[in-house]
């Protein structure tokens, strides 16, 4: 309920189709007389984009890729609804289920024509009793205004507000809200941009704005007008004390002055602008009191929380965090996607109150962004991330750059709709949307890919729900998120099948329904040996029964006001976890592939499985015990011979390995340190097929025993290359200098499929 669900329909033509036509009908609620009315229903003809080259080099292949969304009703208006014998023309259909919408099964049809032939295509819909939140609870700022007069011949204010509108429509808030040449900084001006922001608020989709940034000089370095800043604050600060509705905590602040940069020779900058920023924050903050004074029928609880939300208010810096740039001032970094890609480069964010990241032109698949021969799946998994990495905001720099930028200047292009690399060498980079006054329209045409951002940010909002429920149960979602969207993307990196996503949101759903049900269900815990025995650890109120596989579960331990079961499944026998409640006679249950089959190589399995690269090698089984009294076992011993000039590193060769993958969903490698020093440690893949080694892991191994993952095989260029060949273990990253013999000890090695 409250959400936006679609489907593509794709109609390839044995003959010219000189003309098809869409026809919608209500669907009936399966038992019931209750309808989803058509008039929910939209449908777009796709429309195709040529992609030259491809640059991702994610094995996706060049040609024409549906992306532009034209109401289908307007396709037919301008003759475009017609298909050439052996194409494809795809359908997007989009169900806008009201809030209020009753659950349950939904049936109906929806009937193309095709030179008057009727073909009628069954169409079910299933709602489910489980509410999205109609407010945008994650924050963005995706810039407009940035070449949109060129696709529109528009520049008004009104057609700035058509913009803005849509935008929120998707969820997704604005760079600005006016264009930048219709407004100075006179007081006026000031007033018509807060208003205009106020306005656009209510659409509680909408969760930002962004205040403008006026240039200065000091000490001929450029800067903000630390005046203008405060001057807009303060202006803000008042509209929320005037209207009751709280700007303050939807404010950001960002610049183009400090814009990247450390890659465009900006930094000297950088500590003029949050020595300004900081000064108009504070003068704003000295002011508060005589402010709020002026309003003494505003509510103190209400004007404590603008006065927080003042003293929160980010300065947002387009860069991967420096001490060079924490000295110099910049608390919140705003790095690309893949910064977040380990656990170690996550925890340099730690400390910043608001987490924020963006993707451009890099980084490229796997990681996740919008390229157009990127995957949907990828660009709706940000979302995702997001929630799991408590990252608040998103930054894209346009989405409507109709122009081609050569390398130094913005060229016309004459088609909006047949150009899909406007920045050099990444397609669909700085565009999200496309023109509508060429269609008449005084709209802009969203794009697939925006679809795709709705859908994640929709399920963003699921999550938040999630959390909300187990915290007030007194627990926390992390592991149990990790677990589902662990069939999407490990780090920032997306290797995913649809099977396997729409796996992990079914669980999204129905974990957030067994929260928000009277039992109150939460997985407390979801445990993964790593060697393919998966524990769930569930939590449900006193007064109902858990259950799985239909039998009622026994022993529960005492917690709180209800009981802890654990439910275990090996993967060797088993994919599914399965439980659930009965609520008022029906079953709310959880029913999740939580992986495929393990495959363990044990140490007297790998023995002969290893042989010298670029150094000597010597192997041999010993008792896990002596090395290591807490292991128990065998291991590997590798006793690698001193090098000078090189890495010291072996190769990894057995059948097993050859059996890895796009199938593979990760693997784990466990390796014993017997030294007091932390010793460097590189995985590479060597494919058959391709001259170079890929690395897949870097890692410090710590004194004792480690356990090394690596996952995200499926997004591998798989078809540039027949199988993998090897592995090759490296344990040290300088060559300059010489390394002394060294012994490790390697445990085990295990293989999961998806």
């Amino acid at each position: 309920q409250g959400e936006y669900e679609s489907t593509q329909l794709i109609m390839t033509a044995k003959t010219d189709v000189n003309s098809y036509e869409v026809e919608l009908s209500d669907l009936t609620l399966s038992g019931g007389e209750t309808a989803f009315a058509k008039e929910n229903i939209s449908v777009y003809h796709e429309k195709y984009i040529l992609v030259e080259n491809v640059y991702d080099k994610n094995g996706a292949p060049a040609g024409w890729y549906p992306d532009a969304l034209l109401p289908v009703e307007t396709a037919e208006e301008y003759g475009e609804n017609k298909i050439a014998a052996g194409q494809n023309q795809g359908l997007y259909i989009t169900f806008n289920v009201p809030v209020n919408q009753a659950a349950g099964v939904y049936n109906g049809t929806i009937k193309i024509i095709c030179d008057k032939k009727v073909t009628e295509i069954p169409v079910m819909l299933t709602v489910e009793n489980l509410l999205v939140s109609q407010t945008t609870h994650s924050k963005s700022k995706f810039n407009a205004t940035f070449h949109q007069y060129l696709g529109e011949l528009d520049s008004t204010q009104d057609m700035m507000d058509a913009y803005v509108t849509k935008m929120a429509e998707y969820r997704i808030s604005p760079g600005t809200v006016m264009h930048g040449s219709q407004f100075t900084t006179s007081e006026e001006d000031m007033r018509r941009y807060v208003d205009k922001a106020y306005e656009m608020l209510q659409n509680p989709k909408m969760s930002n704005f962004n205040i403008p940034a006026f240039t200065s000089s000091r000490e001929n370095v450029k800067t903000i007008d630390r005046n203008m800043l405060t001057k807009y604050i303060d202006c803000i600060l008042e509209k929320s004390f005037e209207t009751g509705f709280d700007m303050m905590s939807r404010a950001i602040f960002s610049t183009g002055l400090i814009d990247e940069p450390d890659l465009f020779g900006l930094m000297d900058r950088v500590p003029y602008v949050c020595e300004d920023f900081n000064a108009a924050v504070t003068t704003s903050l000295n002011n508060f009191d005589a402010l709020a004074n002026r309003y003494p029928n505003a509510d103190p609880e209400f004007a404590e929380q603008l006065k927080t939300a003042l003293e929160n208010f980010p300065l947002i810096v387009s860069m991967a965090k420096t001490d060079q740039a924490a000295e110099m001032g910049v608390e919140t970094f705003c790095p690309k996607i893949d910064d977040y890609d380990s656990a170690s480069s996550r925890a340099k964010y730690d400390d910043q109150q608001q987490r924020w990241w963006y993707t451009c032109v890099t980084p490229r698949p796997p990681y996740a962004g919008y390229h157009l021969e990127d995957t949907l799946i990828s660009a709706r998994s940000i979302s995702w991330m997001m929630s799991e990495y408590d990252v608040i905001g998103n930054f894209f720099w346009a989405v409507d750059v109709y122009a081609r930028y050569d390398g130094t200047s913005y060229q016309p292009i004459e088609d909006y709709y047949q150009t899909s690399a406007r920045y050099p060498e990444a397609n669909g980079d700085g565009f999200l949307f496309y023109p509508g006054s060429p269609y008449g329209l005084d709209e802009p045409l969203a794009s697939m890919r925006l679809e795709a951002i709705r859908d994640g940010a929709e399920e963003y909002e699921l999550f938040y729900d999630l959390k909300n429920a187990y915290a007030a149960s007194g627990f926390e979602t992390d592991n149990v998120q990790r677990n589902i969207s662990s069939l999407i993307y490990t780090g920032t990196r997306v290797s995913s099948t649809s099977e396997n996503f729409y796996g992990a949101r079914n669980a999204l759903i129905d974990l957030t329904k067994l929260a928000k049900t009277p039992a109150g269900v939460c997985v407390v815990d979801a445990i993964d040996d790593n060697y393919g025995r998966i524990t769930y650890k569930v939590y449900v109120n006193n007064g109902y029964e858990l259950l799985s596989e239909g039998e009622v579960l026994q022993n529960g331990e005492n917690h709180g006001n209800g009981k802890i079961y654990e439910i275990s499944i090996d993967l060797a026998e088993k994919s599914n976890i399965n439980f659930g409640v009965m609520i008022d006679g029906e079953l709310v249950e959880f029913d999740y592939r939580v992986g495929g089959k393990t495959q363990t190589l044990y140490a007297e399995d790998m023995l002969g499985g290893f042989t010298e690269n670029t150094c000597t090698l010597e192997t041999e089984l010993v008792n896990a015990a002596d090395v290591d009294a807490s292991l128990s076992g065998e291991l590997v011993a590798l006793s690698l011979g001193a090098v000078e000039g090189k890495h010291q590193s072996v190769n990894f060769t057995d059948d097993v390995v050859k059996s890895i993958s796009a199938d593979t969903k990760r693997i784990v490698l466990r390796i014993v340190n017997p030294t007091d020093k932390t010793l460097p440690f590189m995985l590479q893949a060597k494919f058959k097929g391709s001259s170079i080694n890929l690395t897949i892991l870097t890692a410090d191994l710590a004194p004792g025993e480690n356990v090394l993952e690596v996952s995200g095989f499926g997004s591998y260029d798989w078809s540039n290359y027949e199988s993998l060949e090897r592995l090759i273990l490296y344990f040290t990253d300088d060559v300059k200098v010489p390394h002394e013999e060294l012994t490790v000890y390697v445990k085990d090695f295990v293989i999961y499929d998806n």
